[in-house]
């Protein structure tokens, strides 16, 4: 499930995320901030210099946190990535063209309180139990193909492995 939260700067957007994600602590949730910034990867630094000779992307791990550059700064490869996480929730902060992406969006400017969006939450991540994308991007499922693909990826999963799963991740590459 998708939250973008949008409005004009000093709104209260990153407060707002603050106080949602101390609620949602029992979730798993990623945040993707829109920034005005060019980059963050320094000029003439290992990674920088990695991703010009040719790398995809390069991982900068320190001793307290870990940092993906990557070059295709495209929404759908941001998703795409923050769903390797296995999320319940992606929270978007400041993105402005996003009216085709299939999300609940919280506009600042209405005034709209964190507790109706945590309800919210918890109302919609009972609807998507399985979620399918193709080339990064999300593929729409009614509530039909989207029952039947979860439980027969799962009865079969659970043949294949004893037990039950929490997630269950299957990648396809051709």
């Amino acid at each position: 499930m998708i939250i973008a939260i949008h409005g004009p700067h000093n709104s209260g957007k990153t407060t707002f995320i603050e106080q949602l994600l101390k609620k949602l602590k029992k979730q798993r949730v990623v945040v993707i901030k829109n920034s005005h910034l060019f980059t963050l990867d320094k000029e003439n630094s290992d990674t920088y210099r990695y991703r010009n000779a040719g790398a995809n992307a390069s991982i900068l791990r320190t001793k307290n946190e870990t940092i993906f550059f990557v070059y295709d700064t495209d929404l759908d490869y941001s998703l795409f990535l923050a769903h390797k996480f296995s999320p319940d929730v992606i929270l978007l902060e400041g993105f402005k063209d996003i009216q085709n992406l299939d999300c609940l969006m919280v506009d600042m400017k209405q005034n709209i309180k964190v507790d109706d969006i945590y309800k919210k939450i918890l109302q919609m991540k009972e609807k998507n139990p399985i979620e399918i994308f193709a080339g990064g991007r999300r593929l729409p499922l009614n509530s039909f193909v989207q029952d039947l693909y979860y439980k027969t990826i799962k009865t079969m999963v659970s043949a294949l492995h004893e037990g039950e799963h929490q997630d269950i991740e299957i990648i396809i590459k051709e």
